[in-house]
């Protein structure tokens, strides 16, 4: 399905170029849902401390020397 439809748009593409005063793309003429960018996170994640770390570090490894 989507081969189809990409060779589609590729054809049309093609067949548009010379009558485009611009460059044109396969994806700039009929971008698709599925090529999308994702968004990245964008929640911040606060830095932690290096005796947190140290810290929690100490509690894992307290919780894995008790098996």
């Amino acid at each position: 399905m989507r081969l189809s439809v990409l060779l589609r748009r590729m054809l049309a593409a093609i067949t548009i170029q010379p009558y485009a005063k611009k460059g044109l793309t396969p994806h700039g003429l009929l971008p698709f849902p599925w090529e999308k960018k994702k968004p990245e996170h964008t929640k911040v994640v606060p830095a932690v401390s290096k005796e947190d770390a140290l810290k929690r570090f100490e509690e894992v490894l307290g919780k894995a020397g008790n098996d």
